[in-house]
């Protein structure tokens, strides 16, 4: 799940910049940042890793529409 959330989160950097990035090695600092919410269990990060990766998908990631 980190690594699709990690490629998309890249992707959609790249095109709302409009600059390109290294990408066998992304500053991927900017996805930590919005991905810590202060999580406690795997629940809670599995749902903001899903939250992430289908915002940065414009709402075509494989887990759209799924709750949990």
């Amino acid at each position: 799940m980190e690594i699709l959330d990690t490629k998309a989160a890249v992707y959609a950097y790249e095109n709302a910049t409009k600059t390109q990035t290294t990408h066998s090695k992304p500053d991927c600092s900017f996805v930590r940042k919005q991905l810590s919410n202060n999580c406690v269990d795997a629940v809670c990060a599995c749902a903001n890793l899903k939250e992430h990766t289908n915002d940065s998908r414009g709402g075509e990631s494989p887990y759209y529409g799924e709750t949990r």
